[in-house]
């Protein structure tokens, strides 16, 4: 039986990969909706799909907190716990983002 952070942390997992889904799907129909010209219903469509990215956002966040919180409940195995934590943290970040704090 899986303990209970790591029914926390595969739950967020599986938010961002339907959240992921949705906004996919969401751009298909906005696409689909400007080609046949339904500019009201593209509207809507678009708005939907700035509330689904921002979604995905809070739950990219969450994922990130949860990976933190799991790798620093594990008891130490020989390397530092904070360097991992950094690493996931920095495999949360666009290209942009990782040079600038490798040129720090």
């Amino acid at each position: 039986m899986l303990n209970p952070e790591d029914l926390v942390l595969a739950e967020a997992e599986r938010d961002v990969r339907e959240l992921e889904q949705y906004l996919a799907d969401q751009r298909i129909r906005v696409l689909d909706l400007h080609t046949s010209g339904r500019v009201d219903d593209e509207m809507k469509a678009r708005e939907g799909l700035l509330l689904l990215a921002d979604a995905l956002v809070i739950a990219r966040r969450r994922l990130r907190a949860e990976r933190e919180a799991a790798v620093m409940s594990r008891p130490d195995t020989g390397g530092s716990r904070v360097e991992f934590a950094e690493n996931l943290h920095r495999a949360e970040l666009t290209v942009l983002e990782r040079d600038s704090h490798i040129a720090e």
